[in-house]
This record gives structure tokens, sequence and C-alpha cells, in this order.
């Protein structure tokens, strides 16, 4: 069970680590933790490979974190800032946003 004190610990350890990321960037360099919210298989199978290859290629210091959640919890993680970035289907007028890919939705009916 975690305490408020397990809580208060763990704000100023992720707050320690942003701090120490910034003066890295300071520095011209990227390190530290991306953590991301993935809307699913789809997006951590087919889309962020490619893009996380390209990422890590630029910021060969940087760990990146990836877990697969719902769009819901991705959004929430967001607002909580427990994620640094989040993949999910739709855009959210509360962040900003960039697509990724689009997709195409079709209709199968019987003949």
């Amino acid at each position: 069970m975690k305490t408020r004190a397990d809580s208060g610990i763990s704000t100023i350890l992720q707050q320690k680590e942003a701090l120490q990321q910034e003066a890295s960037l300071e520095q011209g360099i990227a390190r530290g933790t991306l953590r991301i919210a993935s809307f699913g298989a789809s997006s951590s199978l087919r889309i962020l490979p490619a893009l996380m290859a390209q990422f890590q290629r630029a910021h060969p210091l940087v760990e990146v974190q990836i877990d697969e959640v719902v769009d819901e919890v991705a959004v929430h993680w967001l607002l909580q800032r427990r994620v640094e970035l989040g993949f999910v289907v739709l855009p959210d007028e509360r962040f900003d946003t960039l697509p990724v890919v689009t997709d195409e939705l079709v209709a199968v009916l019987p003949v």
C-alpha cells in the first residue's frame, strides 16, 4: 500500500530526474527516461518501432519506456505527468497534438 510519504518521495525523485534532464539539455545532451503511453499493440508493433529507432539514433542516452494502455489511461497519465508522451487514437484539445498516421476505415458486408 502506497503512503503519502511514498507518493511525496516519488514526486521528489521525478522532479530531480526532470531537473537533471533539463541540465543535460542545456549542455546539448539529451539523457534520462522518456515515458510513453501507447494505445496498444498496433501502435507498439506498427508505428513506434520506426519512430523509436530514429529517436534513439538522435538521443542514444535517453532510455525509452513504453506502456500499452487504453486512450483514457494515456490521457490520465499525461494529465498526471506520469508520462511525457502519449499515442492515442484521436486528438485531445487539452494537449498539443501531432498526427502520426491516418487509418482508413472500411465496412465489410456480406454479398
